[in-house]
């Protein structure tokens, strides 16, 4: 059995596409053909990235001098732990300096 496609009752007011968008208040949506950026959009994202930038900046810094001073400190433990290590397998007195 075939179904059959009736088509719906059409509003007086409808027949006209633009009359019908107008009375329910909506607009026909245009297809944007912008390929581009303006300098004003380009200068804005600029300026908010600089703000995250100097926002972070000091942050990272003393991130990045707390790594220093744990790489020294690493460098020292593991040299000491060399020293001791040396002077337990020949018997004789290492200086660290």
């Amino acid at each position: 059995m075939q179904q059959r496609c009736v088509p719906l009752p059409v509003c007086p007011a409808a027949r006209n596409n633009s009359d019908a968008r107008d009375a329910i208040g909506v607009s026909p949506v245009q297809p944007m053909d912008r390929r581009g950026v303006t300098l004003i959009e380009l200068l804005l994202v600029l300026a908010i990235l600089a703000l995250v930038a100097a926002t972070a900046w000091p942050s990272l810094e003393r991130s990045l001098a707390d790594q220093r001073l744990r790489d020294a400190a690493d460098t020292i433990r593991a040299e000491w732990q060399h020293a001791r290590a040396q002077a337990m397998s020949s018997g004789v007195a290492y200086q660290f300096h």
